[in-house]
């Protein structure tokens, strides 16, 4: 499976980057071996990940103290979706895709030849 491109922009402290990505795993933490440092306070050494599964992306919380938000709600486990805002502490995270996918439309079609118009 090839990994999709992706990149974060990450704002804290008047200060934003962009970070882009091609691997499967991102980690982010204030560790100096994960692949986004993040160097404020609570923030854990591996506090969490991004996962690529089939073709979307996961976020993954890693047990962390002061928790992984996704749109402002307290996330175990989510998928990602371009524009998605995440919060670690006072650090504020935006997901991008490179190129994002539209979602496909599926139509639907009933029994009743009636509601198929």
């Amino acid at each position: 499976m090839k990994a999709r491109h992706f990149y974060l922009k990450t704002n804290y402290a008047d200060k934003s980057v962009v970070s882009y990505f091609e691997q499967s795993l991102v980690t982010l933490g204030k560790s100096s071996d994960v692949q986004v440092p993040i160097n404020a306070p609570n923030i854990e050494d591996r506090h969490c990940r991004i996962e690529q599964r089939e073709s979307c992306y996961v976020l993954k919380d890693l047990r962390s103290l002061s928790g992984t938000y996704l749109n402002g709600a307290r996330i175990l486990e989510a998928y990602l979706y371009d524009g998605d805002q995440i919060s670690l502490g006072d650090i504020s995270i935006t997901f991008h895709l490179d190129n994002p996918e539209k979602p496909k439309e599926e139509v639907l079609i009933s029994k009743n030849p009636r509601w198929n118009s």
